[in-house]
């Protein structure tokens, strides 16, 4: 069983309470955003950086929190400096805030940063001047998460990314609905071979649909999301993984933006399950000639089964519990009755 990190999130908590609002991500930009940033804390000794506070300061609270790491946050609105900080929600977090222009940055002194997100001016130099002190002060194994890349909205965003990518300062490892996640290429190694093997990442993945760019012919290859295709299959799934894209369903929240579909940013939901018995998930490899046909759904239905073939169940198939029950995927049981 995985020990899975995203369901100890305390943000997605505090979203789900209605205590905090949403980032301005869809979910699964959100999910990502949370677990990539934990794993640049855990693989980085390095701190956390944001410029333009908003819902995705709460995530990094959370990780200074967890982490115990200096979190280090730049808007011009003091105001909105103090409502996104507020320590009431994570006293534990170690977090300093400076209401200045971006373009000042190099007067903070910051280094060694691990984890930055940005989020701050949509204008081309200014955009390009973070993302160029961001990677100048990366510490080894830091990574950027570039806000509204690939955003139609904001085209000067997605023209700073691959002005740095071109010049050969960053290099693309992840890229979801809106957001962007970029190293240095002395450390893209490190990250791609993590990306492909962590086993809660390879779930998250295929929670937002995410595939890797082979297919799409891209050198060097990084992993992007990829809105449900009609007709989507839904794959072969462990119980636990079942169980993790449900749990993780629960955390889903009406605010989360939806960019560029609805389904997109929602795409786990089709592995939604739910409980049956397991009698009558497995009739058909129980069922002998004489056994009746359609299998027992409720509980009255097992009570109402002959005392020889609840002998049979138990003695030669070894069904010690005859009420077991068992998840399994949305619309697999048969649908002419319901499970009580």
């Amino acid at each position: 069983m995985l020990d899975f990190v995203l369901h100890r999130a305390k943000f997605l908590d505090l979203v789900k309470s209605n205590t905090i609002i949403p980032a301005l991500k869809s979910f699964s930009d959100t999910l990502l955003f949370y677990y990539i940033g934990h794993m640049a804390m855990a693989k980085s000794h390095g701190s956390l950086f944001e410029i333009g506070v908003g819902g995705s300061t709460y995530p990094m609270l959370d990780l200074s929190s967890l982490h115990q790491r200096p979190f280090t946050v730049v808007d011009m609105d003091r105001s909105r400096l103090m409502e996104y900080t507020n320590k009431n929600l994570f006293p534990e977090s170690v977090t300093q805030t400076h209401a200045v222009s971006s373009l000042q940055l190099d007067n903070l002194g910051l280094d060694n940063l691990c984890y930055c997100h940005l989020d701050g001016s949509k204008d081309y130099k200014i955009a390009l001047n973070d993302l160029e002190y961001c990677t100048k002060n990366l510490s080894i194994n830091g990574l950027i998460c570039q806000d509204d890349y690939g955003n139609n909205k904001w085209p000067t965003i997605s023209d700073a990314t691959q002005h740095m990518i071109s010049t050969g300062q960053l290099v693309m490892l992840v890229v979801g609905d809106s957001s962007a996640w970029l190293t240095r290429p002395e450390y893209y190694d490190h990250w791609m071979e993590f990306f492909s093997t962590d086993k809660e990442f390879t779930h998250l993945a295929q929670f937002v649909n995410m595939q890797s760019s082979k297919n799409l012919h891209k050198l060097p290859n990084y992993f992007y999301m990829q809105s449900p295709t009609p007709g989507f299959d839904l794959p072969v799934v462990e119980d636990d993984v079942i169980d993790y894209y449900n749990q993780l369903l629960e955390f889903d929240h009406a605010d989360y933006l939806q960019m560029p579909y609805r389904g997109q940013s929602m795409p786990g939901v089709q592995f939604r399950t739910t409980w049956a018995y397991r009698l009558q998930v497995h009739w058909k490899d129980f069922a002998g000639d004489n056994w009746p046909r359609l299998p027992p759904v409720t509980k009255q239905d097992i009570d109402n089964l002959p005392d020889w073939i609840k002998s049979e169940l138990i003695d030669l198939h070894q069904i010690t519990d005859l009420y077991g029950k068992m998840h399994v995927l949305a619309d697999t049981c048969v649908k002419h009755t319901q499970v009580d």
